[in-house]
Protein backbone atom coordinates (compact mmCIF):
# COMPACT_ATOMS: atom_id res chain seq x y z
CA UNK A 1 0.00 0.00 0.00
CA UNK A 2 1.43 3.33 -0.80
CA UNK A 3 1.79 6.34 1.30
CA UNK A 4 -1.07 8.64 0.20
CA UNK A 5 -3.24 5.52 0.04
CA UNK A 6 -2.22 4.62 4.18
CA UNK A 7 -2.77 8.49 4.80
CA UNK A 8 -6.59 9.07 2.77
CA UNK A 9 -7.66 5.39 4.30
CA UNK A 10 -6.44 6.86 8.00
CA UNK A 11 -7.71 10.69 7.90
CA UNK A 12 -11.36 9.08 6.09
CA UNK A 13 -11.04 6.43 9.45
CA UNK A 14 -10.65 8.84 12.00
CA UNK A 15 -12.88 11.44 10.33
CA UNK A 16 -15.96 8.76 10.68
CA UNK A 17 -15.27 8.39 14.17
CA UNK A 18 -15.13 12.25 15.34
CA UNK A 19 -17.90 13.59 13.32
CA UNK A 20 -20.53 13.26 15.47
CA UNK A 21 -18.40 14.65 18.11
CA UNK A 22 -17.86 17.91 16.07
CA UNK A 23 -21.47 18.52 14.36
CA UNK A 24 -22.18 18.25 18.32
CA UNK A 25 -19.76 21.02 18.98
CA UNK A 26 -20.52 23.33 16.15
CA UNK A 27 -24.44 22.99 16.73
CA UNK A 28 -23.53 23.75 20.48
CA UNK A 29 -21.57 27.12 19.41
CA UNK A 30 -24.05 28.02 17.33
CA UNK A 31 -26.53 27.61 19.96
CA UNK A 32 -24.82 29.50 22.28
CA UNK A 33 -23.87 32.28 19.56
CA UNK A 34 -27.51 32.99 18.76
CA UNK A 35 -28.56 32.73 22.65
CA UNK A 36 -26.02 35.82 23.48
CA UNK A 37 -27.26 37.37 20.30
CA UNK A 38 -30.53 36.98 21.64
CA UNK A 39 -29.98 38.39 25.29
CA UNK A 40 -28.28 41.21 23.20
CA UNK A 41 -30.83 42.10 21.29
CA UNK A 42 -32.94 42.80 24.36
CA UNK A 43 -30.23 45.43 25.43
CA UNK A 44 -28.99 46.53 22.56
CA UNK A 45 -31.99 46.67 20.35
CA UNK A 46 -30.93 45.84 16.40
CA UNK A 47 -31.45 42.43 16.70
CA UNK A 48 -30.19 38.82 15.47
CA UNK A 49 -27.96 40.28 12.63
CA UNK A 50 -28.47 44.08 12.70
CA UNK A 51 -26.71 46.93 11.30
CA UNK A 52 -24.46 47.50 13.65
CA UNK A 53 -22.35 44.25 15.12
CA UNK A 54 -20.00 45.80 17.00
CA UNK A 55 -20.42 44.27 20.42
CA UNK A 56 -21.69 40.70 20.36
CA UNK A 57 -21.49 40.09 24.28
CA UNK A 58 -23.90 41.94 26.48
CA UNK A 59 -21.04 41.80 29.26
CA UNK A 60 -19.11 44.60 27.54
CA UNK A 61 -21.97 46.70 26.98
CA UNK A 62 -22.42 46.78 30.46
CA UNK A 63 -19.33 47.27 30.62
CA UNK A 64 -19.10 50.31 28.39
CA UNK A 65 -22.29 51.58 30.00
CA UNK A 66 -20.55 51.75 33.27
CA UNK A 67 -17.23 53.53 31.91
CA UNK A 68 -19.47 55.53 30.48
CA UNK A 69 -21.36 56.45 33.77
CA UNK A 70 -18.11 56.42 35.91
CA UNK A 71 -16.94 59.38 33.24
CA UNK A 72 -20.17 61.11 33.81
CA UNK A 73 -19.45 61.40 37.46
CA UNK A 74 -15.69 62.50 36.77
CA UNK A 75 -16.99 65.67 34.68
CA UNK A 76 -19.75 66.51 37.34
CA UNK A 77 -16.46 66.23 39.90
CA UNK A 78 -14.25 68.31 37.89
CA UNK A 79 -17.26 71.34 36.85
CA UNK A 80 -18.08 71.40 40.64
CA UNK A 81 -14.01 71.84 41.25
CA UNK A 82 -13.88 74.23 38.95
CA UNK A 83 -16.67 76.68 39.93
CA UNK A 84 -14.92 76.31 43.32
CA UNK A 85 -12.28 77.81 41.76
CA UNK A 86 -13.88 80.50 40.36
CA UNK A 87 -15.75 81.68 43.39
CA UNK A 88 -12.77 80.95 45.50
CA UNK A 89 -10.83 83.26 42.86
CA UNK A 90 -12.79 84.84 39.92
CA UNK A 91 -9.87 86.88 38.40
CA UNK A 92 -7.99 83.80 37.64
CA UNK A 93 -9.99 81.26 37.21
CA UNK A 94 -12.98 80.29 34.36
CA UNK A 95 -16.13 79.51 35.57
CA UNK A 96 -16.49 76.82 32.90
CA UNK A 97 -14.24 73.95 31.55
CA UNK A 98 -13.54 72.97 27.31
CA UNK A 99 -15.54 69.65 26.28
CA UNK A 100 -12.00 68.90 24.55
CA UNK A 101 -9.73 69.83 27.74
CA UNK A 102 -12.22 67.53 29.93
CA UNK A 103 -11.74 65.00 27.24
CA UNK A 104 -8.40 64.62 27.04
CA UNK A 105 -8.07 64.72 30.31
CA UNK A 106 -10.39 62.23 31.56
CA UNK A 107 -9.38 59.75 28.60
CA UNK A 108 -5.67 59.96 27.48
CA UNK A 109 -5.67 56.07 27.19
CA UNK A 110 -7.80 55.44 24.78
CA UNK A 111 -7.18 55.83 20.40
CA UNK A 112 -9.08 58.96 19.18
CA UNK A 113 -11.25 56.83 17.38
CA UNK A 114 -12.03 54.89 20.36
CA UNK A 115 -12.03 58.47 22.43
CA UNK A 116 -14.45 59.73 20.58
CA UNK A 117 -16.95 57.03 20.44
CA UNK A 118 -17.61 56.60 23.84
CA UNK A 119 -17.38 60.90 24.23
CA UNK A 120 -20.27 61.26 22.26
CA UNK A 121 -22.18 58.73 24.70
CA UNK A 122 -20.93 60.80 27.78
CA UNK A 123 -21.38 64.50 25.93
CA UNK A 124 -25.17 63.30 25.27
CA UNK A 125 -25.63 62.19 28.91
CA UNK A 126 -23.86 65.58 30.93
CA UNK A 127 -26.52 67.40 28.39
CA UNK A 128 -28.92 65.86 29.75
CA UNK A 129 -28.40 67.07 33.58
CA UNK A 130 -29.95 70.42 34.20
CA UNK A 131 -26.96 71.43 36.51
CA UNK A 132 -24.47 71.92 33.53
CA UNK A 133 -24.89 74.71 31.02
CA UNK A 134 -23.29 74.86 27.66
CA UNK A 135 -21.68 77.58 26.33
CA UNK A 136 -19.70 78.43 23.10
CA UNK A 137 -16.58 80.83 24.33
CA UNK A 138 -13.58 82.00 22.30
CA UNK A 139 -10.41 80.48 24.00
CA UNK A 140 -7.12 82.64 22.71
CA UNK A 141 -9.05 83.35 19.48
CA UNK A 142 -10.79 79.89 18.77
CA UNK A 143 -14.00 78.93 19.66
CA UNK A 144 -15.04 76.22 22.18
CA UNK A 145 -17.72 74.69 23.14
CA UNK A 146 -17.74 74.91 27.26
CA UNK A 147 -19.61 73.58 30.51
CA UNK A 148 -19.91 75.17 33.07
CA UNK A 149 -21.58 73.31 36.63
CA UNK A 150 -24.71 75.92 37.55
CA UNK A 151 -26.37 73.52 40.59
CA UNK A 152 -27.05 74.20 43.47
CA UNK A 153 -24.18 71.62 45.14
CA UNK A 154 -21.26 73.40 45.10
CA UNK A 155 -18.88 71.33 47.14
CA UNK A 156 -16.97 72.83 49.89
CA UNK A 157 -13.44 72.72 50.34
CA UNK A 158 -13.03 69.43 52.13
CA UNK A 159 -14.88 67.35 49.75
CA UNK A 160 -12.96 68.77 46.96
CA UNK A 161 -9.41 67.93 48.40
CA UNK A 162 -11.29 63.92 49.35
CA UNK A 163 -13.26 63.37 46.23
CA UNK A 164 -10.96 65.50 43.15
CA UNK A 165 -7.34 65.03 44.66
CA UNK A 166 -6.66 63.25 41.28
CA UNK A 167 -8.13 65.73 39.20
CA UNK A 168 -5.63 68.63 40.73
CA UNK A 169 -3.10 68.65 38.59
CA UNK A 170 -5.41 68.41 35.64
CA UNK A 171 -7.09 71.12 37.06
CA UNK A 172 -4.05 73.68 37.05
CA UNK A 173 -2.53 72.63 33.78
CA UNK A 174 -5.83 73.94 32.39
Amino acid sequence: MSWTCWVRRTVIAGWDSIKWYVAYVATTCLAIYLGLRHRQSKVYPYGYFGARLTNIFPIEINARAKMIDKLCKDVFYMLKTQKEAHTSFPRNQPAGLALDQIRDALMPQFTIQKRHEIWKDVCEAVRQNVSVREMPVVIGGEDFLCWEWIGWGILDSAEVRAVCHSYRHVLRSL
